[in-house]
């Protein structure tokens, strides 16, 4: 149909969906020339990469270009890491909140998405402290899908906002 594409993959250190879909680009654009084909690795997993296509969606709504777009979404690196022991159920959800504000960047009070592992009220127990401690309201909180799920397990609750840096 003569649009561009911006695609953004699921992160490449968990799949190999980014190295599949950089191959049907490079196949795409010998065949469309004249079509921009980007296609980036999110680095992101889970609600991470539902909160990176929102932001990605925004941005082309005020108005960037695809490349504008493209560029302000690559950024430094993105895994999947422990970041510290806690012992405790409240304590670890506290933790969870604490890291947040460390890394939290309150760019016009941003959205914040959370995903749990069959434990909506810790779920919605870290939405109310992160509402409390930084004034924010837009929450989306969803389940964990399987694939995530299958590797986390039950009882996971996860944060994602923007911060200053991954």
């Amino acid at each position: 149909e003569g649009r561009d594409i911006l695609h953004l993959t699921f992160s490449s250190a968990l799949s190999g969906t980014y190295n599949s879909m950089k191959m049907a680009a490079e196949e795409l654009r010998e065949k469309y020339p004249e079509q921009k084909i980007i296609v980036i690795d999110s680095l992101c997993a889970s609600m991470g990469e539902a909160l990176f296509v929102c932001y990605a969606a925004w941005k082309r709504k005020e108005g960037l270009s695809i490349d504008e777009t493209a560029d302000y979404l690559k950024d430094d690196e993105g895994r999947l890491v422990p970041i510290s022991k806690v012992r405790g159920r409240r304590q670890s959800l506290n933790a969870l909140v604490d890291y947040m504000g460390e890394r939290y960047e309150a760019y016009g009070k941003q959205p914040v998405f959370i995903s749990h592992g069959d434990c909506i009220k810790d779920a919605e127990y870290v939405a109310s402290q992160v509402k409390e401690r930084f004034g924010i309201s837009d929450f989306t909180i969803h389940f964990i899908g399987p694939a995530i799920g299958s590797h986390s397990g039950p009882g996971t609750v996860a944060i994602f906002f923007l911060g200053s840096k991954r």
